[in-house]
């Protein structure tokens, strides 16, 4: 099976694009050939532009590496039952999320994830951003202490103080279950966060924002669940779009 590009770079928006993790919608197509298809259009109908992918084990071949609504790929993580960990694709217009300095395809769309368990050191996130070196941010790892050494944190405050918005052109949205009935509050943790991005101005007007959560929940409730979810973050970013709807 082959296809064609055509290759639209996502810094030409003019406004930011927001994608659902594929995980939050596999309920509904995780092992099956048409599963892309099935959870792209699951992300549609709750109002999303697209998707960020990660490496499942599933067929490949019926995914078109151009896709329009693929918006971002990320490297896999400890599931070797998930995740198909040597296999790492290269989707020419979304980004690639590395969690790795410097690792990853070589393209100006490589990010690197900010995480604790990377480091807490601003200063060597500096110098890689000096370098060229460009940041996902995650709501989630930002917030949460090193898997090991749990007195080491990111200094927030420090960090967002460093950079420009142009630093953070991914964002991922990831509030954890316990905090769900909050977040569809417009409150906790992941909210304030994402309302202190904005008052510092740490999210560009072309960012793409990604929002990753759990539970997977089957049809219906899978598309009233992901539709919430954007509505609570567009209410916080874009105010001006209006009130959150039930």
């Amino acid at each position: 099976m082959t296809y064609g590009c055509t290759i639209i770079m996502k810094q030409e928006k003019n406004n930011m694009v927001y994608g659902i993790s594929v995980l939050t919608l596999a309920y509904k197509g995780l092992f099956r050939k048409d599963g892309f298809e099935r959870i792209k259009e699951s992300a549609k109908k709750a109002g999303y532009d697209g998707l960020q992918l990660v490496p499942l084990n599933w067929d490949w071949s019926y995914v078109n590496p151009c896709d329009p609504a693929i918006l971002a790929y990320e490297e896999g993580w400890g599931n070797k039952w998930l995740f198909d960990m040597n296999h790492i694709l290269y989707f020419p217009d979304a980004y690639f999320c590395s969690h790795q300095f410097g690792e990853g395809i070589p393209t100006s769309l490589c990010v690197t994830e900010i995480h604790p368990d990377l480091t807490t050191s601003v200063d060597l996130y500096s110098r890689h951003y000096n370098f060229g070196g460009r940041y996902c941010l995650d709501t989630l790892h930002l917030r949460r202490e090193h898997r090991k050494k749990k007195e080491l944190k990111i200094n927030v405050e420090n960090l967002l103080e460093t950079f420009r918005a142009d630093a953070f052109p991914l964002i991922h949205i990831h509030p954890q279950i316990k905090e769900l009935r909050q977040y569809f509050k417009g409150e906790g943790p992941t909210c304030d966060l994402l309302r202190l991005l904005k008052q510092t101005n740490k999210i560009d007007s072309k960012a793409v924002i990604i929002i990753e959560a759990f539970p997977l929940l089957p049809p219906p409730f899978d598309i009233w669940f992901a539709r919430k979810l954007l509505q609570v973050a567009k209410s916080i970013l874009e105010p001006k779009l209006g009130p959150m709807i039930g």
